[in-house]
């Protein structure tokens, strides 16, 4: 059994829960995080929020539809995650320490930092 909490950074209270049901076959076009992450910020959408989030849920979809309905988002991401179409093809494993890389999307509203 999974459950997904959206939560509040400052009061550290659980806002929203789903409870994982097994995959749904309503939506095919996207990825589970992307159907639970979007689900949970109904309700918080038009609201300048900023959502935080590790790789499991990260996707640039995700990001760009929240993105319409003014909730900023940021989190970690792999290097062989869908929808960058190999943006990013430096492996940061390969560089020394302390370097840096990054990737601006042209509108400026996106960008992947390694």
């Amino acid at each position: 059994m999974k459950i997904y909490c959206l939560t509040n950074a400052k009061s550290k209270f659980v806002q929203k829960m789903k409870m994982y049901c097994g995959v749904g076959h309503e939506d095919v076009e996207h990825a589970i995080g992307y159907k639970i992450v979007y689900g949970l910020m109904d309700g918080y959408k038009n609201k300048n929020y900023i959502m935080t989030c590790d790789n499991f849920f990260f996707s640039p979809t995700l990001f760009w539809d929240l993105l319409k309905f003014e909730v900023h988002a940021t989190g970690t991401w792999r290097i062989d995650c869908k929808g960058w179409f190999g943006v990013l093809t430096i492996d940061p494993k390969k560089g020394s320490r302390g370097q840096l890389w990054y990737c601006m999307h042209a509108s400026s509203k996106l960008a992947i930092v390694s």
